[in-house]
């Protein structure tokens, strides 16, 4: 009935009984067994791990002070068997990673000894299996993974559902170290099996869909990719329907991994599909309804079609401006997209304008950032491609300024800036300051990796 605290109470009761009890049989030891056994299932069930542990230490304290009790306790080996899962379970729950997989591995070898003890088998070899996971030991992981499916398949062969869910686990631990062709195999058994026990449990279907899909696109394979993706659209559209969160949110990944492959066109369909659903929503924060315009934009822009992406570009920074303020990043990146796609059309001066902007906001949060900077040596280059150089140059050495002063930022920027700086010389007559410039820079990347090109 779930009231724990009462049943706790009333085995404490029938412990306090067993105590008086002056002769003691192997039955009196083996109620007592139990009965702490299932006080530290209730304690654990209220979260109380530590009141369960000291329970423990009653049945240790017992088993070296008391041979009768110690012989009738490891005599009855489901009882022992439980009592070795609970102990393991407790020592999982403080995160004591070794302790609790020694416990579980001798409760194996319990069960091997008890057949009536087999239902706690299949579980030891999961949460051994999920704590070598948490270990990052991924190979031990498996190895236990591997002996739960031999387990079912041997011993279950009737348990379909249990057997894919293995396959999907082997699937997520060889995938953590990387071995995709093994984790693609493995969850396409684990597809084939969970069909096969449950042909309409379609949540489960599109959960190892995805899976697929995921690594699949991990290694590039982005055919296969985007077959599963397209697959699981379909389904979902059919499942949770086509205004479902769950089917945009497939939408979504499908735009996304035709913008990863440049193929902007297809992409651009898949995000105007999201952007029609979110105007829909009444939510008055309405966070999908800025991301669709953000992507809207990416999309025309990539496209070079910048009077649209400069459209969806100026309605997103307004609504960011207008949820989030006017000093947080994401209006800082709105601003700079904004200053990029009006010199994409050659509006340097709006450009301009909208980079002063920026510049102010950016340093009332502080002058020495790595924002600031940016938008300093934005300012500069923009007064160059202007053929204003004398401006260029003054942003361009105040930006070396700043850059000076930030010792992380130092090394990254300061052999770039100095180059921007040689060309405003050049352009301004000053061959020698220009050389100079360059010089300082040439320091900067002599001899670094990662630099040749710059060299």
């Amino acid at each position: 009935l779930n009231n724990y605290a009462e049943a706790i109470e009333l085995y404490n009761e029938l412990v306090a009984a067993l105590d008086k009890k002056e002769k003691k049989t192997q039955n009196h030891y083996l109620q007592y067994v139990k009965c702490i056994n299932n006080m530290m299932k209730n304690h654990i069930a209220l979260n109380e791990v530590d009141k369960a542990l000291e329970l423990t230490k009653n049945i240790t304290n017992l088993m070296k002070n008391d041979a009768h009790f110690s012989k009738a306790f490891k005599s009855n080996v489901q009882e022992y068997c439980s009592f070795t899962f609970l102990l393991g379970s407790i020592y999982e729950s403080q995160r004591k990673t070794d302790k609790a997989i020694r416990l579980y591995l001798r409760g194996l070898g319990l069960c091997a000894r008890n057949t009536a003890n087999q239902e706690n088998y299949p579980e030891a070899l999961k949460r051994i299996s999920a704590l070598y996971i948490s270990k990052k030991d991924f190979q031990q992981a498996f190895e236990y993974m591997k002996r739960l499916c031999e387990y079912y398949e041997l011993n279950n062969s009737n348990q379909v559902k249990e057997i894919a869910e293995t396959y999907v686990s082997m699937g997520d631990i060889t995938s953590g170290y990387d071995d995709y062709g093994k984790a693609i195999k493995f969850y396409l058994k684990g597809l084939e099996l969970a069909k096969k026990a449950k042909p309409e449990d379609y949540p489960t279907h599109i959960k190892i869909m995805m899976k697929i899909a995921n690594v699949y696109k991990g290694l590039k394979e982005n055919d296969n990719a985007l077959t599963y993706y397209l697959d699981v659209l379909e389904l979902k559209k059919q499942v949770y329907g086509k205004d479902s969160e769950e089917h945009i949110n497939s939408v979504k990944e499908i735009g996304e991994l035709y913008a990863s492959i440049d193929n902007h066109k297809r992409s651009l369909d898949y995000f105007r599909y999201y952007y029609e659903w979110a105007k829909k929503k009444t939510d008055p924060e309405n966070m999908d309804l800025i991301e669709a315009l953000s992507r809207l934009a990416n999309a025309h822009m990539m496209l070079g079609d910048y009077p649209k992406a400069l459209e969806f570009y100026l309605i997103y920074s307004e609504r960011i401006r207008e949820l989030k303020g006017e000093r947080h990043e994401d209006y800082f990146a709105s601003l700079d997209k904004l200053s990029l796609v009006y010199c994409k059309q050659d509006k340097l001066q709006q450009s301009l304008e909208i980079q002063f902007k920026s510049l102010q906001l950016k340093e009332e949060r502080g002058k020495f950032s790595r924002n600031t900077v940016i938008a300093l040596n934005n300012i500069g280059d923009t007064y160059f491609a202007l053929e204003n150089y004398q401006d260029a140059l003054k942003y361009h050495t105040l930006c070396l300024e700043r850059v000076e002063k930030i010792e992380k930022m130092a090394q990254e920027f300061s052999a770039q800036i100095l180059l921007n700086i040689a060309h405003d010389h050049e352009k301004l007559g000053d061959s020698g300051k220009a050389l100079e410039s360059v010089f300082k820079s040439f320091k900067f990347v002599k001899g670094r990796g990662g630099y040749m090109d710059m060299e």
